[in-house]
This record gives C-alpha cells, sequence and structure tokens, in this order.
C-alpha cells in the first residue's frame, strides 16, 4: 500500500507541476515511467496510474467548468446525450483513467519484457 501510494503522489505531483505544459497525451508518460521503475504488480501498476490521471482529469473538469458556470457543460452534455454537466465530467475523468491505467500498466509490462521474466 505504501508503494501504491508513493506511484499515485509521484504521478499527480509530476503531472500537476510538469503536465501544464504538455499536450493531453503528455499526462501519460508519468504513470509509464513511474510504472516502470516503481511498481511491483500489474494490478497496482494499473490502480495507481488509473487513479492518478482519473483524479486529476475530474479535478480539471471540474474547475474549468467552475470557471464558465457551467454554461459549456450544459451544451456540450446533449452533444454526447448525457444527462448533465456533471455526467460530462465524470465521463471525462472515466477516460483519464483508463488512459492512465492502461500507460501504467505498460510501463510495468515493458519493464518485464526487458527483463525477460515471465512472471508477470
Amino acid at each position: 500500500m505504501g508503494l501504491f501510494l508513493l506511484t499515485l503522489g509521484a504521478c499527480l505531483l509530476f503531472e500537476v507541476t510538469v503536465g501544464r505544459y504538455l499536450p493531453w497525451w503528455g499526462f501519460m508518460i508519468f504513470p509509464f515511467a513511474f510504472s516502470a521503475l516503481m511498481a511491483t504488480t500489474w494490478q497496482r501498476a494499473l490502480s495507481a496510474g488509473a487513479a492518478a490521471v482519473g483524479l486529476l482529469w475530474l479535478a480539471a473538469a471540474a474547475y474549468l467548468n467552475s470557471l464558465n458556470e457551467g454554461i459549456l457543460g450544459v451544451r456540450m452534455a446533449p452533444v454526447f446525450s448525457l444527462p448533465g454537466t456533471w455526467a460530462l465530467i465524470a465521463a471525462s475523468a472515466l477516460i483519464g483513467a483508463l488512459t492512465g491505467g492502461l500507460s501504467a500498466l505498460s510501463g510495468y509490462l515493458l519493464k518485464y519484457a526487458l527483463k525477460g521474466d515471465s512472471r508477470r
């Protein structure tokens, strides 16, 4: 659990500080790298990457929604057949969690592919 929280915290810290200068896919570099370096199991790699990016995208979407008083979310939710603004924010967080988790899992699997270890 301690290594999971360390990976989660490190990903969040680097994504908040450096991630503002990268495109959206730049956020996937950090879970990939940290999972390749520190993850002990594929489940922890997947969950840490998904939690880090999902929480970050949830916070970013909620913050941006509050800046424009929800006007954009109210207009965009029907385009995606969603019931409201918060469903749009949740969908954004889910997409971020999926991409972050898969990025972290890829980093973990690359580590074992390079080691030549068949254990996963």
